[in-house]
This record gives C-alpha cells, sequence and structure tokens, in this order.
C-alpha cells in the first residue's frame, strides 16, 4: 500500500502494515467485496473498492490504500436503500471514463437493482442489466460483458449494453459457468462451465475464445496478485471476478 516493497494486510475495512501494526481502519465493519486496485489514474497509489453489509453502514466506498482516506461513498447516508451491499464487480468496462467502473446491489441476496459507478463515484446507471459480468474476450482496451449464462455478449456505451450480434462465448447448452480465468496464458479470458460432453456425461469444460486477433499483451498468469486471487477463487467464501488491465508486451 506504501510501495515499500512489503505486503500489508487487509481484513474488514482495516489495514496492518507489514509488522502487523495498525495502520488504519474507516471501521465500517463487514464487507462482502474487497477489490484492490489504482482505480482513479490520475491519482497516487491504490484505491480499495468496499461493498460493505451491515445495515447501518451498508454502502459503496473508494478508499486511499495507504491512508484509509474515504475518496468517495454512496451509503445509507446518501441513500436510504442501502441495506446489505453483496452482490458487484470493478472492471473497465466503458472508455468513456477513467480508470475502472463498480457495479453493486444494495439490499442483499436477492436484490436484482443494481448500481453502476465511475472510478470517482458518478453514479451511472441505477438499472444495470442483470446477470452481466465482465470478461475478457476480444483484445480491445475495455472489458466485454457475458450474460445469459454466457450466451451473450455485448458492450457498455455509458447506458446500455450493446449485444455483438452472433457472439455466443458459451454455446453449451444445459450448462453452468463456474468461473471465469485466464488459464492457458494468453491473456484472454476461459469460460469455465459445468455442463454434458458430447458423450452425455457430466464434466468440466474449457471453453477458449475461438477467434484469433492481431494484440498480444501480458497475461494475468504472470502476476503475483492475479495467482493469489486465481489460487483461492471458489475456494472459499464467494467467488469474485478480478480485474487485470492490459499491459503492452513491449513495456
Amino acid at each position: 500500500m506504501d510501495n515499500d516493497g512489503n505486503q500489508e494486510v487487509i481484513y474488514g475495512t482495516t489495514c496492518l502494515n507489514s509488522d502487523g501494526t495498525f495502520r488504519w481502519s474507516i471501521y465500517r465493519r463487514h464487507p462482502d467485496i474487497i477489490s484492490i486496485h489504482d482505480y482513479i489514474p490520475e491519482r497516487p497509489g491504490l484505491e480499495i473498492c468496499y461493498i460493505v453489509e451491515p445495515s447501518a453502514h451498508a454502502g459503496i466506498y473508494m478508499v486511499d490504500a495507504n491512508n484509509g482516506e474515504v475518496i468517495w461513498k454512496n451509503n445509507r447516508e446518501d441513500d436510504n436503500a442501502w441495506m446489505h451491499g453483496h452482490i458487484g464487480w470493478t472492471a473497465d468496462i466503458w472508455d468513456g471514463s477513467p480508470g475502472m467502473e463498480c457495479m453493486t446491489n444494495r439490499a442483499g441476496h436477492d436484490d436484482r437493482i443494481y448500481l453502476l459507478f465511475s472510478s470517482d463515484g458518478i453514479k451511472l446507471s441505477e438499472k444495470f442489466p442483470i446477470g452481466f459480468s465482465p470478461i475478457e474476450w476480444d483484445g480491445d482496451p475495455t472489458r466485454e460483458l457475458i450474460g445469459e449464462n454466457g450466451s451473450i455478449a455485448g458492450n457498455f456505451n455509458g447506458t446500455d449494453i450493446i449485444l455483438v450480434p452472433g457472439e455466443s462465448p458459451n454455446p453449451v447448452p444445459n450448462s453452468y459457468i463456474q468461473f471465469t480465468a485466464d488459464l492457458c496464458g494468453d491473456f484472454r479470458i476461459e469460460i469455465v462451465i459445468n455442463g454434458v460432453d458430447t458423450d452425455g456425461r457430466r464434466a468440466i469444460i474449457v471453453i477458449t475464445a475461438p477467434t484469433s486477433i492481431d494484440k498480444r499483451y501480458v497475461t494475468p498468469s504472470r502476476d503475483i496478485e492475479y495467482k493469489l486471487w486465481l489460487a483461492r477463487n471458489k475456494g472459499g467464501g464467494y467467488g469474485s471476478y478480478y480485474e487485470y488491465i492490459l499491459r503492452d508486451t513491449e513495456k
């Protein structure tokens, strides 16, 4: 968090130094989602996006990872619809706003009213489409969005998701996406599904992008943070999405 070469520890909404001493806390108890990135490109260092559960503090918070300053928030003080932040992800899905976008809900496990915020706290949507998740599929600078269990794909234009005609990243009927990750090391994301193979047997199937492209980037599997995320994803608690910003191979 402070760029001294040692890892700090984030647990809940509190940060400890690498020697175990207290660094900071925003005292918002239990977050269901914690994501650490350089969300705001013009701001030095890293930021943490929290989606917090407890009703008294429920909300989304963008926090300076080094000193714990709350850069912006949208919580129960701002909107009394906040009861239990639970579902969410962060990804760069729109080139019309710098940094990443942040998706969240406000009312627990069954709430399907999704909000979308820019990295600097502007509310982009109060009715973000249900069931879409980010994926790196075609190699352009922003992530694509897949929905309906991966059978459709599209791009966010700042207001709506515009579907790509004929694009079906998961063409396997009666299947269920387990998670998405770069498993093959080509920088694009593979889709891991639970489905039925050609012999009618239940199987775990890995789907890769079928179309070759003329771009090359450093693969996420070279990144230690991505490896750590991949090692624990689906290993306990909730599955999650890890945003990896593509870096040119020559840099």
